[in-house]
């Protein structure tokens, strides 16, 4: 882990500073490629971006939806003008009379698939691409006589009467979508998955041809994830390439000082979140060379416990220890709210709320009764930590420290004498 930081930050001091565009951008490349190449800086990432991806799969699930609306609506407007076009072509021959052609649904068809797949280079989201050329059938429909028909799915514009939109439930999803898009580009400024793609689409661009073309594919292959982006992309792409080429500056001043300052942030959160996990993983090698208790159970008579509370360590079930769970103000113990963390995580009642003082008096003083203290030495056993303080600010147990509350009858019966509380 120590080496992960200092080489992240030679790769950081090795660009941050440079006033020339090509070596800014370049070591800036660089540095991305170190983070994602190493494991440890590409988990911390995937964490960055979490929030990115629910916010992107929210708007997914909007697009999708006015998606199969917008396809439905086609099918079911096309299918009534194919069978009103059926039914008047069927009199007409009768009477020698020719019917209203709907453009000839075929044209409407063909004009359909074509402009199916090209909805990437319209610069457009998929969806609003799709409902655009659903309008636009909608009003050759109507014009070509259809107008029954067309009517099921558009209304008059109220400020323009000579205009005919579609109905609201064509567009209530597309309404939806926009409203969505602009939260996620107020993210995306200040969010620290959108200064981090700030940083990844300059190591995009910096590639060469031929493996830019393949990012470009992969891009495009999940077009509606990445339609914001690859606009962005390839304005990145064509001024990295002035750069390189043409070694003339393509940024000016206050985007290369807004790169520079992601930069900043970015590093900045990933040396801390490196050095988090030194911590842990310093923590975690010294807890496997301690020899920690095996298993602590606080046994009751009741669930409640508010009598005694007996004290097992590594299921010595003839040796319990005996505690009060209430002292004589009536304020519960430690090892009452010790009792109640170790219940069913969030039970009702059961929650105790961090504070100094009783976390020192869980992790430390129950470890002073002369008869827990007597067997810890016995064994060579070293002090685990029992409870530590969560996010939302409430004592919980500590990872890998197995402490079970259970009840009296669950002791092994010929124990079970031994838990009876003598002093009433």
């Amino acid at each position: 882990m120590s080496n992960v930081i200092e080489n992240l930050k030679e790769n950081y001091n090795a660009f941050i500073t440079l006033p020339d565009e090509w070596g800014f951008f370049r070591g800036m490349a660089e540095y991305v490629k170190f983070i994602l190449e190493n494991p440890d800086t590409t988990k911390i990432i995937e964490n960055f971006n979490r929030e990115r991806i629910k916010l992107e799969d929210e708007i997914l699930k909007c697009e999708d939806e006015g998606i199969k609306i917008i396809e439905k609506g086609e099918k079911s407007l096309i299918s009534n003008v194919e069978k009103k076009s059926s039914e008047i072509h069927k009199k007409n021959r009768k009477k020698s009379l020719s019917a209203p052609d709907p453009n000839g649904l075929k044209h409407i068809k063909e004009f359909k698939m074509a402009q199916s797949n090209q909805w990437l280079a319209s610069g457009k989201s998929k969806l609003d691409y799709l409902t655009g050329c659903f309008l636009k059938i909608v009003k050759i429909i109507y014009k070509d006589g259809y107008k029954k028909e067309a009517e099921e799915f558009i209304e008059k514009e109220k400020n323009f009467p000579d205009e005919i939109i579609l109905k609201e439930e064509f567009l209530e999803k597309l309404r939806l979508y926009f409203k969505l898009n602009l939260e996620q580009e107020d993210k995306r400024r200040t969010e620290i998955w959108g200064l981090w793609e700030k940083l990844y689409l300059i190591y995009i661009a910096e590639l060469s041809a031929p493996e830019y073309e393949e990012e470009m594919e992969k891009f495009e292959k999940d077009g509606q994830r990445n339609a914001n982006l690859i606009p962005k992309l390839i304005i990145l792409h064509e001024k990295i390439d002035a750069i390189n080429f043409n070694k003339i500056n393509s940024f000016n001043s206050y985007e290369k000082q807004r790169y520079a300052s992601c930069a900043s942030i970015i590093h900045s959160n990933l040396t801390k979140e490196l050095s988090a996990g030194k911590i842990i993983e310093e923590k975690r090698n010294n807890d496997a060379r301690k020899n920690f208790p095996k298993s602590i159970h606080l046994v009751s008579q009741s669930i409640v416990a508010n009598d005694v509370i007996f004290f097992v360590i590594d299921e010595q079930w003839q040796m319990p220890i005996r505690f009060l769970a209430k002292n004589k103000n009536g304020n519960e113990t430690a090892i009452k709210k010790l009792h109640n963390i170790a219940y069913v995580a969030n039970a009702p009642g059961k929650k105790v709320l961090y504070d100094k003082q009783l976390a020192d008096n869980i992790n430390n003083g129950l470890f002073k009764n002369p008869k827990i203290a007597n067997y810890m030495e016995t064994n060579k056993l070293d002090k685990p930590t029992l409870v530590r303080k969560s996010k939302d600010g409430i004592l919980v147990l500590e990872s890998g420290t197995i402490i079970k509350d259970i009840l009296i009858q669950k002791v092994p019966t010929q124990h079970q004498s031994l838990y009876t509380d003598k002093t009433k």
